[in-house]
C-alpha cells in the first residue's frame, strides 16, 4: 500500500510517463513477493525459479528507473 501511495504522489507531481511508473511498481512488488516466498515453510518446486524471477524483476526495475530519470 505504501508503494502505491508513493507512486501516486510521484505521478501527481510529475505526470504519467508512458507506463514506466506502472512497470517500476510491478517490478518492486514482484521483488517483495519473492522475498516473502522465502519465509514460507513449504519447499520450492524449482531450485532456480525464485532466483531467476528476482533477477529479472530487479533488471526491469532498474530499467524503469533509468527511463524515469531521463
Amino acid at each position: 500500500m505504501s508503494l502505491g501511495l508513493g507512486v501516486l504522489g510521484v505521478v501527481l507531481g510529475h505526470g504519467p510517463t508512458d507506463g514506466a511508473f506502472f512497470v517500476a511498481a510491478l517490478a518492486a512488488y514482484t521483488l517483495g513477493r519473492q522475498g516473502l516466498l522465502h519465509l514460507r515453510a513449504e519447499p520450492r518446486k524449482t531450485r532456480l525459479g525464485g532466483l531467476v524471477t528476482s533477477a529479472l524483476a530487479a533488471l526491469v526495475f532498474v530499467a524503469a528507473v533509468v527511463l524515469l530519470a531521463r
